[in-house]
């Protein structure tokens, strides 16, 4: 193999490398992505059962008074 030939291997190696590279960082950018999405689900639910919490309250503190004022 010529010098010129291993020149264009590494050459052709390089680009390849380098199309890895953005491909790798593609995909990190997709998968900070989806963690912000889970960061955001995770916070929607916490919300969702404080506010079904709340729900529970309100409902228990009525029961309690509408069987206060049937006795």
């Amino acid at each position: 193999m010529s010098a010129g030939e291993i020149g264009s291997n590494i050459s052709a190696l390089a680009g390849d490398i380098g199309q890895v590279a953005q491909a790798i960082e593609r995909q990190s950018d997709d998968v900070s992505g989806l963690s912000g999405m889970l960061e955001s689900i995770e916070s929607f639910s916490s919300q969702t059962s404080l506010a079904a919490d709340h729900t529970r309250t309100v409902a228990d503190t009525l029961r309690n008074l509408t069987h206060g004022r049937t006795r």
